[in-house]
């Protein structure tokens, strides 16, 4: 048994997070003048700082994303007899609430608005405490190696490599966890969501529909507009996916996300959103229209909006997200030059119309746990409204592309019209299908992504364009 004590570092060691910083981003989301608030608080010092912010710290302690693995380890250390200190830099309101969930630390040593706790001070007060070389101590990151030179035994928790390496040298290691390292671009790609851009294939439907996605200029202008735009939607996710943390973490499948779960540190995934962003100003201002740029501001500020408040209206949010939809086809068409005929964009709307509804649906018919949705504002009796809403809108636009059959412009594009009715009945057995698996549970979260990986779609949309061209010649 090891009764030397053992002083545990909290972010990135006990938990996979920055507490301070996640407590700042989902503080701001919800107040942006709370950055007024911690201007003014500078010239008072780190500790008034982090005290603003520890006064902030609303997240429940039993959502967090700890290191299991470690986790499970100091516990058992605990109930063999050994005294656990919890060690960190950041506010003493955060770190006691969660050493109260845990139930598990004999002392906290924290930053009071008196005094900012840093690496070289858990050293000093650790020292004080047990003496040099009488305590053991568990930490991640170059911050902590003053405190690890004069402790007895360190213990490594995902720490990088040339940590590893050099500690090793200098102190005995007691046990080393490499549950979680750098993230790899798997973690990379689930973070930008990667599989998101297909909804962005809605960038090529002018040139498609004006039949001049196969020329060479207007192909190449439609994939770089395809990619700077999808390049900002992933900024955008990864944005929204920080200060949403609280609300993914309550979620069944959300809470599994990267920054959700603590698989990319949050200040990585910053970076991350920042790179994807300035690549994308980038492409559009090297080889797209200048118009093409301010699509991409009008989406950056639907999707602040969206993120700020209006995903927590009811009904708001489904125009919202269908909207981004319809504003995708019109990046197409200031990528291309191409414009966007009234009863395409009519058809959009109300077709993803359904498909935003449809997804709000499938959240109310998997939600068991409250009456109200987390974070939304829906309840369980607006399950059955949604249903009428999401049918009717895709019923209309069925409707809307018959109506497009009949219309005078269509002999311009087509020679034989009549084939296009083959188009319409296979969206009318798409969408039909599609509902159904939805209302019997059978969908995931997105109705637009499940598409993206269901052979029965994909037939589908060969029909179509296979449709489309035979009434062209």
């Amino acid at each position: 048994m090891n009764n030397v004590p053992l002083c545990v570092d909290l972010d990135g060691t006990l938990v996979r997070t920055n507490t301070l910083l996640e407590t700042t981003l989902i503080t701001l989301k919800k107040n942006p003048f709370f950055l007024i608030s911690l201007v003014k608080g500078l010239p008072r010092g780190k500790a008034f700082v982090k005290r603003l912010i520890g006064k902030q710290f609303s997240t429940d302690p039993a959502t967090l994303p700890y290191n299991t693995e470690f986790l499970d380890w100091i516990r058992q250390e605990r109930a063999n007899g050994r005294t656990l200190i919890l060690a960190t830099a950041s506010d003493e309101l955060i770190a006691k609430k969660i050493a109260d969930y845990l139930g598990i630390f004999s002392a906290i040593i924290a930053s009071t608005p008196e005094k900012s706790v840093t690496a070289d001070g858990k050293a000093l007060v650790l020292c004080a405490m047990y003496g040099s070389s009488n305590f053991s101590y568990a930490g991640n990151s170059h911050s902590d190696l003053s405190v690890w030179n004069c402790s007895n035994n360190a213990i490594l928790v995902d720490a990088p490599n040339n940590i590893t390496s050099q500690i090793k040298k200098e102190v005995h290691i007691e046990k080393e966890f490499t549950t979680h390292t750098a993230p790899k671009l798997k973690v990379i790609a689930k973070t930008m969501r990667i599989h998101q851009w297909v909804k962005n294939t809605l960038l090529f439907i002018p040139a498609l529909a004006a039949h001049e996605l196969f020329q060479t200029h207007t192909a190449i202008q439609a994939i770089v507009g395809f990619l700077s735009f999808s390049l900002l939607a992933s900024a955008v996710y990864i944005f929204n996916d920080i200060t949403d943390i609280p609300s993914d973490r309550a979620h069944a499948t959300k809470k599994f996300r990267p920054i959700a779960s603590g698989a990319i540190a949050i200040k990585q995934a910053l970076a991350l959103g920042v790179i994807c962003s300035v690549a994308s100003i980038a492409l559009s201002l090297l080889a797209l229209p200048i118009s093409f740029l301010l699509i991409l501001a009008i989406y950056l500020g639907i999707n602040i909006c969206y993120s700020l408040f209006a995903k927590k209206i009811a009904y708001l949010d489904i125009i919202i997200l269908a909207s981004l939809y319809v504003l995708r086809v019109f990046a197409g068409s200031f990528a291309t030059g191409i414009a966007t005929s009234k009863w395409l964009f009519v058809w959009t709307l109300f077709f993803f119309l359904s498909l935003a509804i449809m997804k709000r649906v499938i959240e109310l018919l998997k939600h068991t746990k409250e009456e109200k949705l987390h974070g939304r504002g829906y309840h369980k009796a607006d399950r059955l409204i949604l249903e009428y809403a999401g049918i009717a809108s895709a019923s209309i636009s069925v409707i809307i592309l018959a109506l497009y059959i009949h219309s005078p412009s269509i002999f311009v594009l087509y020679t034989s019209p009549a084939l296009l009715w083959g188009m319409v009945g296979v969206v009318m057995l798409w969408l039909g299908r599609i509902w159904t698996l939805a209302l019997q549970g059978e969908l995931p979260d997105d109705p637009v992504l499940f598409a993206a990986t269901d052979p029965i779609s994909y037939g589908a949309i060969c029909v179509i364009i296979a449709t489309m061209l035979l009434a062209s010649h």
